[in-house]
């Protein structure tokens, strides 16, 4: 029998550590490909979705200044019209744009700060379906009838943000067009008896794969039966969730395949 001495032993364990290393290595790699990969995808997605609301300021203008070229002015009802959906494209845009810095915010391990004041959430809904209706004709957004009002002490701004992010996803979502449902009530919780204020977007769109669901709220995660078709950033509901639980609010989702989704914000009232 072959007979080792400290020296081969040493040799062994040195070859072993650096066979550890080298597979470390490996991982480290791989993970540096595909947050590089999810990078480039995100930056890809982020430009696009800026495109749109860019692509109707443009269009807007240009069929101002073509009124104006033929006919040397432009009546006011259609330039007070060009100038609502303008504004409404660039509100769009500086969304999207704060929305960016948020994540740029968290990447860099800063924390949000949030403006809270008394806000109307009925308001806040009544505005953000009147943008969605600026940005698409297509669909029907409709606010169903609850609560004349609702004042919670939140950042209007973010919660905004919150609400364009669903309705958004709810008309992208919905490539054939159709209803899209907001509800805004005071909900008394079943396990706790907390009053909560809720707000529930409601589509019958193409809905997402129930295996998907667990994962819907990280971070660059898109549903499985939408990443090849239909464009996005991917950071929209983590976003939706970041703020929502920093409000001290919950968020959820009941959705089908096939048949639609309803996404459910709670924020308390207390």
């Amino acid at each position: 029998l072959p007979l080792y001495g400290l020296a081969d032993l040493a040799f062994a364990e040195e070859l072993g550590r650096r066979a550890a290393l080298a597979l470390d290595n490996g991982r480290l790699l791989r993970e540096a490909q595909s947050a590089v990969s999810l990078r480039d995808e995100f930056l890809s997605s982020a430009s696009h979705d800026l495109k749109n609301p860019l692509t109707a300021i443009r269009g807007r203008v240009q069929l101002l200044l073509r009124r104006a070229a033929k006919d040397g002015t432009v009546p006011p009802d259609r330039l007070i019209g060009g100038l609502k959906e303008i504004e409404a494209a660039a509100e769009k845009m500086q969304r999207m744009i704060d929305e960016l810095q948020d994540v740029s915010s968290l990447q860099l391990g800063r924390e949000l700060t949030f403006e809270r004041r008394p806000t109307d959430l009925v308001q806040l809904a009544r505005d953000m379906i009147h943008v969605s209706g600026e940005i698409s004709t297509f669909h029907q957004v409709i606010l169903e009838d609850g609560e004349p009002d609702l004042i919670v002490d939140v950042d209007p701004g973010r919660i905004g943000r919150v609400l364009d992010n669903l309705i958004s996803n709810a008309i992208k979502y919905s490539p054939d067009g159709g209803e899209v449902t907001v509800t805004v009530r005071q909900v008394t919780g079943e396990d706790d008896g907390r009053e909560w204020a809720e707000i529930a977007v409601r589509d019958r769109g193409i809905g997402i794969p129930a295996t998907d669901l667990p994962r819907l709220f990280e971070r660059f995660f898109r549903g499985s039966n939408v990443s090849d078709q239909i464009g996005g950033s991917g950071i929209g509901l983590a976003g939706v969730h970041l703020i929502v639980t920093q409000h001290g609010g919950t968020v959820s989702v009941d959705s089908t395949e096939g048949e639609g989704s309803t996404f459910t914000v709670r924020l308390p009232l207390e």
